[in-house]
């Protein structure tokens, strides 16, 4: 039977745009062939190198996995499934890596200030290139 359909692709360890301020990374995600042509998959690159675990055969998923050392900004990832058939499917992401603490500012008070309540609001801003997560306050 000719193997005319693509094979699945997903990257499930990360997200377009995601930041992350560790310098070692995994790439994981899963390919597999889809029935009823399913000539397995033959191979999963990351950035034109094989992906560790990258095949399986028949409509088995293989689970892959790709470490890299990231440099300072962005970094491009480019993941190409292969199949026994010669169809490809290809999925891009960029990861950033980031070693920059946001900013905060609060702008209501001083650091020092003496206040008479047992209760302050406190207002400010933050930034980060990447966008903020959270803001936690005393723990929370």
């Amino acid at each position: 039977l000719l193997d005319t359909n693509a094979p699945a692709l997903a990257i499930t360890s990360h997200t377009n745009g995601q930041a992350v301020n560790t310098a070692n990374i995994t790439l994981q995600g899963t390919a597999g062939d889809v029935a009823p042509d399913s000539s397995g998959v033959t191979s999963v690159t990351v950035n034109g190198q094989g992906a560790a675990n990258g095949t399986a055969s028949g409509t088995s998923v293989a689970n892959w996995n790709f470490t890299r050392t990231l440099t300072q900004e962005a970094n491009p990832f480019e993941v190409v499934a292969r199949d026994g058939g010669g169809n490809t499917r290809t999925n891009s992401i960029t990861v950033f890596f980031d070693t920059t603490a946001p900013g905060i500012n609060v702008t209501n008070y001083t650091s020092g200030q003496a206040v008479s309540s047992t209760t302050v609001t406190l207002r400010g801003v933050a930034t980060d290139k990447y966008g903020i997560g959270a803001i936690v306050v005393g723990g929370h």
